[in-house]
């Protein structure tokens, strides 16, 4: 700021309009709502609730509150839809793993420190993946659920052989082996998170068709003996750099015949990386829990798409609570 004042340039703050009532309205709720979250994970209103129901005069008990203030927190998750109150005067959650998941969102306050460089996981090594996603991948399961059937419209053909790369809890191979008997699936993650892997497929009843791979994607044999007609790689590239997504685009390659496709599903940006919002928003946050990771636009993933031979390169917007992109393409 005093390097920029040096010039003696003055800022012409007349030509600008004031922030609008509407503006600082969404800024103040959005302030309010990451308060209210990170308040309920570091006091541990959601761990408690996650065990039993409770009321206001319990979590003040129980968290060191008072009164008047477990009330107004238990009141702003109730408008959140993160908590429901009870006939009793109870609360308790509306969904499962909130205690992990506010812990992530709890992390924004730290974004200072990220932006030094100095994030406070590390998403992008298999360490820090290890320790993260275990308690996060069910959440983002539930999450992603609405694009993955979207998705799922434009990936589904018969009896597709599937290649899940860094699967999670499997949202998006899942839809296609809900729509195609003959669809069979290798499922590839870390050997903490495929538990979640297996009991996603387990609730979906879709148990005979998987074969779950513990191993880190960048080192695993994914393709010996297998001629994949289809390889899935969801939320994945960006957690890392330019380097790495290039080695992973060359080891699919590997593992596909010929003709066979790629399916990349991410969040990605405009062209000038300013737009749209949230996939600016969820870009800043990455900084948190990645070393190198970033969102890349589409013209990135074409680019190294073409490098080592696909064609018919398509995006298509699938919708859901992230602006999420399905790109794929053809091995030619």
């Amino acid at each position: 700021m005093s390097a920029f004042l040096s010039t003696g340039v003055e800022p012409e703050a007349a030509d600008r309009p004031p922030v609008s009532g509407r503006q600082a309205a969404r800024l103040h709720e959005a302030f309010a709502t990451a308060a209210a979250v990170a308040s309920a994970s570091e006091l541990g209103v959601f761990a408690i609730l996650e065990q039993r129901p409770a009321d206001p005069v319990t979590i003040a008990g129980a968290c060191g509150v008072t009164e008047r203030g477990a009330r107004a927190l238990l009141a702003a998750l109730a408008g959140l839809r993160l908590v429901e109150r009870q006939e009793n005067g109870r609360y308790r959650p509306t969904s499962s793993g909130l205690a992990s998941f506010g812990t992530l969102l709890e992390s924004w306050r730290s974004i200072s420190t990220a932006l030094r460089g100095e994030p406070r996981q590390a998403g992008d090594t298999v360490a820090g993946a290890a320790s993260l996603y275990p308690g996060l991948v069910a959440q983002l399961g539930t999450m992603f659920a609405e694009s993955a059937e979207r998705a799922a419209e434009f990936l589904t053909e018969p009896g597709q052989r599937v290649l899940d790369v860094g699967a999670g809890a499997a949202p998006w191979s899942i839809a296609l082996a809900r729509r195609d008997p003959r669809c069979r699936v290798t499922a590839v993650d870390l050997p903490g998170v495929l538990q979640q892997t297996r009991l996603a497929v387990r609730a979906a009843e879709l148990e005979s068709r998987y074969r779950l791979v513990p191993g880190d994607a960048f080192h695993i044999e994914m393709g010996a003996g297998e001629s994949y007609d289809l390889a899935l790689a969801a939320n994945l590239f960006h957690l890392f750099d330019e380097e790495a997504n290039r080695k992973m685009i060359r080891r699919l390659v590997g593992s596909l015949r010929l003709g066979g496709r790629i399916a990349i599903i991410d969040v990605v940006p405009n062209e000038r990386l300013d737009g749209p919002r949230g996939a600016v928003l969820y870009g800043l946050g990455l900084l948190q829990r990645t070393g190198t990771g970033t969102i890349y636009p589409y013209s990135a993933y074409r680019r190294w798409l073409e490098e080592v031979g696909f064609e018919e390169a398509r995006r298509r917007a699938v919708g859901g609570p992230l602006p999420l992109t399905l790109i794929t393409a053809r091995l030619r």
